[in-house]
């Protein structure tokens, strides 16, 4: 199944359950509300990813030609980008909706969007300091990529550590975020 398949699969299905919140009453109907936090949040990581992608590829374009298996040519950057847009999108959508479980307010969410920025920068952060780690001591060598020689295989690994940072950093941060959120909305109820 396709990427695009399942975007397509997501919006159908947050279009019928926008069909059946019309059923409530007016001041029953948060759906949209909620919706609209899962996706915005999915343009978000989205952008975060397309940027992220577009450093790495300076530090390494060999991490996603040989690592994530883009092909070479005139449409490298542009693939390059839209792999971080759907990466990006992806996340922030799953973070959108850990935040909705997490939130015992569940027709309020407006409240959740001051947390959104917690989660990004703990990504970046973590991120870029396990890349200058890698970079600094190049404690990770991957031998799967030792034909690239020495250098390109210290970058590749480098780029391959800050997206792995990226992820961890972000999940952390959700995770500070959720606690934070379910606590808040504990003692409000």
């Amino acid at each position: 199944m396709s990427y695009e398949f399942r975007i397509l699969a997501l919006f159908v299905f947050i279009a019928i359950m926008l069909i059946f919140d019309l059923r409530n009453p007016p001041d029953k109907r948060f759906r949209f509300k909620t919706y609209w936090f899962i996706l915005s949040l999915g343009g978000v990581g989205a952008l975060l990813g397309m940027a992220i992608d577009s450093i790495t590829s300076r530090i390494s374009i060999d991490y996603f030609i040989y690592g994530k298996g883009l092909l070479a040519g005139s449409m490298l950057k542009r693939d390059i980008l839209a792999l971080g847009a759907k990466a990006g999108f992806s996340a922030g959508v799953f973070a959108g909706c850990f935040l909705i479980m997490a939130n015992p307010l569940k027709q309020h969410v407006i409240h959740l969007y001051r947390f959104i920025s917690i989660p990004l920068l703990i990504s970046v952060l973590l991120g870029f300091l396990l890349g200058a780690i890698q970079y600094a001591t190049n404690i990770v060598f991957l031998d799967q990529v030792s034909f690239l020689g020495e250098d390109h295989s210290r970058l590749f690994a480098t780029v391959w550590l800050i997206h792995i940072g990226v992820y961890l950093g972000a999940l952390l941060g959700l995770l500070l975020v959720c606690h934070r959120v379910r606590t808040l909305g504990i003692n409000r109820s």
